[in-house]
């Protein structure tokens, strides 16, 4: 059973995303917090100390729901062609829902807290390994492109950062987003027979 304060703490980070897009990292603050959420101030410090506590922690949820979403469709041997395309799927969704205002965001977490700049270099390789590990399991069951997995992850990490990040300034039609996408989609799954 899940506890109600597991459940604030969720909701809570779910309502840092729409704010840190919203305002960026260094605009917000813990009364925007309070309003947004219907919180008193006890009640969210009880959860969080700082919004840089909340960012980081908002961070590292979005990591590990990826990884065990992951883990969790291998061990019930859903096909890779499928989680592949549930990826690319959920890409075109955040993008399409501003997601780029969050990367933004993260960047300047990046630079604004000077402890934190190394936290890129985390980011990016977690984002690889997570996207090699599909690529390795559609390869074992011959859903994947023989390629070499890491090199393509990397290539792809990359490229959809570049369309979050233009996203914030660029505003891309459906079919743009769909083309560029399908681009990715293609590099990766094999050609249906």
């Amino acid at each position: 059973m899940i506890k109600k304060g597991d459940m604030t703490r969720t909701a809570l980070l779910n309502t840092a995303k729409e704010l840190f897009s919203e305002k960026g990292y260094s605009a917000v603050t813990m009364k925007d917090f309070c309003e947004r959420s219907g919180l008193s101030r006890g009640g969210l410090y009880r959860h969080f100390a700082s919004t840089k506590e909340i960012f980081i922690e908002m961070l590292n949820f979005d990591r590990e729901n990826s990884s065990a979403e992951l883990d969790k469709a291998i061990s019930n041997r859903i096909p890779a062609k499928q989680v592949f395309i549930y990826f690319i799927k959920k890409q075109k969704q955040e993008i399409k829902n501003g997601i780029g205002r969050l990367s933004i965001a993260v960047y300047e977490f990046c630079t604004t807290e000077a402890e934190q700049k190394d936290y890129m270099d985390k980011r990016f390789s977690s984002a690889v390994d997570t996207l090699a590990k599909l690529i390795k399991y559609g390869q074992s069951q011959h859903e994947l492109r023989n390629c070499d997995s890491e090199e393509t992850a990397r290539h792809i990490v990359i490229f959809l950062e570049g369309l979050r990040l233009s996203s914030a300034v660029v505003s891309f039609t459906e079919t743009m987003l769909e083309e560029q996408l399908q681009i990715i989609y293609e590099m990766v799954v094999c050609n249906d027979k």
